[in-house]
């Protein structure tokens, strides 16, 4: 059985040879367009991160794995999903290894056929593949040859036979699996939705041909290529699973023949610098939302380079990824979303390994649905909840970034969050107040604290005016509010130096002798509803003109527009004996 050139590998379905792809690709079956499709694939799926060639030539260290299935079906089962299981007779489900149509009917292949009536039906083999290097991150190539009868640009139901089919594979150290979530069959890994990838398959492409929808049905070979979309860890046992299949649009029936499959495997460099090495991100230097996504793809690109101990180990332990309320969590991603478990969760390690259980917030979200509905569909985004803050020991508004990720080999996601303190219910006077401004001033703090004042004028209207330029949660020391009109006129103000509480002369006035040499920064601020400025001014902590940064916000109280402002003096160290004001 074993040819020149090839090294035998063993699996529990028998011998699998392994041979370099330099051999004559074997010649496989195609499809009907508008009433049956046959098809042979050919994937190849290279990592990002140092792709293989995928030659027998390559060192022993980067096995490949081939299989024929003219020979058989070499181990591999069939399946399929997204799909109500109550009504699989209508869907005409059906696999198999059989003989390829003419004209290539003295070869044999994989065969699944269906009949999309969900506008997402996903057919696929998956066969286990064993004897790897355990315990290592692996980039990895997947290739097959296919042929295909599907003309390009025809129309049909739901989409187009050939555009709208798509051929995804994957290498998962989890079995694949439909599982029951609610009345339908998905898939327990997550290999994305139609055109999309996902963390653990991708897409190659579709199944049309180059001939035009016009022209006569005929049998063309096609090949396809991608990349995973990161290395994958192999288990202890050596143990991984291929999976390659199609997810369709298109509603009407589809038909496949798989003839042919290689897999290499390449261990990624130990010496390998992460991709994230010059980005120095950390999570005290997180401040805002828009600084999330990279701490997370950094998060993401450290457990690829530094394995899932050491990650976790790292993501407790070191001030790179935990600082106060901003750390690095990694939960199970599943259908079954109240078996969702915590992987990494830094505020409290006792909950990791152990389902969350049904996790509805206060906006009445279900937190894992979610995050399981954006990963599967999407690989990453935004997610919007209320959860615990461990600084606060309260349940508060949190927007986080997730990413999808196979940890250990489960499908899972990475993310980290920040606790917005500037919206409606989570401006707390304990939290946000002038005197905390003035001992940790930063551009962050400055945004909160003007846009809660914003907030509490917004609701109570001009009653509001007098508690804000006189209260001591909103002038404290060099930190002061104003109210200003759109005109540039002073509403309300707790600059001792305006003259009193509530009046007085505007500090960006646009006079050419002012602190903006005739610019009319009102209006700017008008214009663009949020607006960082920086002047000289008095500091009425010192009473000495020093340099001030200054946020204004735009907001409507009583039909009109007012612009609140506040700011901070850089470099300014408050006296200790000086209260609400040293006047």
């Amino acid at each position: 059985m074993q040819e020149t050139g090839e090294r035998v590998f063993s699996f529990s379905s028998g011998l699998v040879s392994v041979v370099g792809l330099c051999q004559p690709l074997i010649r496989c079956a195609v499809m009907s367009c508008r009433r049956t499709r046959f098809m042979t694939v050919a994937l190849l799926i290279s990592a990002l991160v140092g792709g293989s060639s995928g030659h027998a030539s390559e060192p022993a260290d980067a096995p490949t794995f081939t299989f024929d299935f003219n020979r058989g079906a070499q181990g591999f089962v069939a399946g399929f999903a997204d799909y109500p299981p109550g009504d699989a007779e209508i869907y005409e489900l059906t696999s198999g290894h059989r003989t390829l149509p003419p004209p290539l009917e003295s070869q044999s292949g994989l065969f699944l056929s269906g009949v999309n009536r969900s506008d997402d039906l996903f057919m696929f083999f998956k066969g286990p593949m064993s004897g790897l290097q355990g315990g290592a991150l692996h980039t990895v190539t997947v290739s097959l040859e296919f042929a295909t009868n599907t003309p390009s640009g025809c129309f049909g139901v739901g989409g187009s036979p050939g555009e709208s089919v798509w051929i995804k594979a994957g290498v998962t150290a989890v079995e694949p699996l439909p599982v029951r979530d609610g009345s339908y069959l998905r898939m327990n890994i997550d290999i994305g939705r139609q055109s999309g990838s996902g963390a653990q398959a991708v897409v190659l492409g579709n199944i049309a041909n180059s001939r035009s929808c016009e022209q006569p049905l005929q049998w063309e070979l096609k090949s396809l290529q991608g990349s995973m979309p990161s290395p994958i860890s192999i288990p202890a046992d050596g143990r991984v699973w291929l999976l390659f299949g199609t997810d369709s649009g298109f509603e009407s029936r589809t038909e496949v023949y798989f003839t042919r499959a290689s897999v290499t495997f390449k261990p990624m460099d130990a010496g390998k610098s992460v991709i994230c090495a010059e980005n120095y991100v950390t999570a005290r230097a997180v401040r805002t939302q828009e600084e999330i996504p990279p701490f997370v793809q950094c998060a993401y690109e450290f457990v690829l380079q530094a394995g899932f101990e050491e990650a976790r180990r790292a993501f407790h332990e070191d001030e790179r990824w935990k600082s106060g309320p901003i750390y690095v969590f990694v939960d199970e991603n599943t259908p079954n979303t109240n078996l969702s478990r915590a992987f990494v969760y830094p505020p409290d390690p006792s909950r990791e390994g152990v389902p969350w259980g049904l996790s509805i917030d206060a906006f009445g979200n279900d937190l894992f649905l979610d995050t399981h509905r954006i990963v599967r569909d999407f690989g990453e985004g935004w997610i919007y909840n209320s959860f615990h803050n461990p600084t606060s020991g309260r349940d508060e508004p949190k927007v986080s970034y997730i990413k999808g990720i196979a940890w250990g080999g489960v499908p899972a996601f990475i993310g980290a969050g920040i606790y917005r303190r500037d919206i409606p219910g989570t401006c707390h006077g304990d939290e946000v107040n002038a005197m905390g401004l003035e001992a940790d001033p930063s551009d962050e703090r400055l945004r909160e604290f003007v846009r809660c004042a914003a907030m509490e004028l917004e609701s109570k209207g001009y009653f509001a005016a007098i508690p804000l330029a006189t209260d001591p949660r909103w002038k404290h020391g060099s930190i002061y509010l104003f109210g200003l009109g759109t005109y540039g006129s002073t509403l309300f103000s707790g600059d001792p130096y305006s003259g009193q509480p509530g009046g007085g002369s505007s500090e960006l006035n646009d006079m050419m002798d002012g602190p903006f040499g005739g610019r009319d920064v009102v209006s700017v601020g008008d214009a663009f509803g949020e607006t960082l400025l920086y002047y000289t001014a008095r500091n009425p902590g010192n009473g000495a003109m020093q340099r001030k940064v200054t946020f204004v916000k735009r907001v409507v109280a009583h039909g009109l527009p007012i612009l609140v402002g506040a700011g901070y003096y850089p470099g300014y160290v408050p006296r200790p004996d000086y209260g609400i004001f040293p006047f």
